[in-house]
């Protein structure tokens, strides 16, 4: 079992050469490293927030953010996945509130636009599934349903048939909207999910990243991943509060590497012992 000053040395070793020293906060209770917030080195933006919890040092990610640094957020999750191998943790967890960010205040949720595009969430893709024991085989039975379901099923009766009863809402003139709006795009309803969304999904990071033309109305394409999502019909999450598990015993997670010189950060009693809600990802 990694001690304290193992845990600390850990933590500066791993995040140190991409934020610097100075850019990296943990928090004590009684000499043992509890509470960890790390945070870029120009922006000051916070790209992490985590927590250890039990005898095995395990993490809870509270917040996961890019900080609008393309592919950030898979590197941070990886520096994640490798303190928990020097620290010999079980497990990592979070709950998935990844969002891509679409302007001031508005956002999508990204796990629904990965789910209709690939049946799975991009959590799930690196390995952090739902492990509820009220539904021990959800992942597994509705990844299959998923995967055939955005192959085989056209927008047009998805919506019409699925969707439309759960949210109570007509969709047909959202889908001509859009249709007509994006015209170079091609987006027919009668296309499969899996090639509608997959179009859905480029433009929208394109407009995220600032590449795509501000003059095309991209909240339609909003408007209609979260009535999709208000439906709750493509998921691997049998809650939205689902606790996503990584485990790491499985994963190579008991590898360890030389640590480095003892921290000498003082100090300081902290509250957040517990587990608590994901604040927010974005990747």
């Amino acid at each position: 079992m990694s001690t304290n000053r193992d845990i600390s040395d850990a933590i500066y070793a791993v995040f140190t050469p991409l934020v610097g020293r100075e850019n990296i906060h943990i928090e004590y209770q009684n000499g043992r490293p509890t509470d960890v917030e790390i945070y870029s080195g120009l922006s000051k933006c916070m790209f992490l927030e985590f927590n250890f919890y039990g005898k095995e040092n395990n993490i809870h990610i509270h917040g996961l953010n890019n900080c609008d640094q393309k592919r950030m957020g898979l590197k941070i999750l990886n520096l994640v996945e490798d303190l928990a191998k020097h620290i010999g943790s079980n497990e990592i967890t979070l709950i998935d509130m990844s969002k891509l960010v679409m302007g001031r205040g508005n956002s999508i949720p990204l796990f629904t636009l990965y789910n209709l595009t690939t049946g799975q969430s991009w959590y799930n893709k690196l390995g952090y599934i739902c492990k509820d024991p009220d539904f021990p085989d959800y992942h597994i039975n509705q990844l299959e349903e998923n995967k055939a379901k955005i192959r085989t099923v056209s927008v047009r009766e998805f919506v019409s048939e699925e969707v439309e009863p759960m949210v109570g809402e007509p969709m047909g003139g959202l889908l001509e909207e859009i249709k007509i709006e994006f015209p170079e795009f091609e987006l027919d309803p009668d296309k499969t999910i899996q090639e509608y969304f997959t179009i859905v999904k480029s433009i929208l990071q394109q407009y995220s990243e600032g590449t795509f033309g501000k003059n095309k109305n991209v909240s339609l394409l909003g408007k209609l991943i979260k009535l999709i999502d208000a439906a709750n019909i493509i998921t691997t999450y049998p809650t939205n509060e689902c606790i996503l598990i990584k485990d790491m015993k499985t994963a190579g997670g008991r590898n360890r590497k030389r640590s480095v010189r003892r921290n000498k950060t003082k100090a300081k009693p902290s509250s957040k012992l517990r587990k608590k809600r994901t604040r927010k990802h974005s990747k």
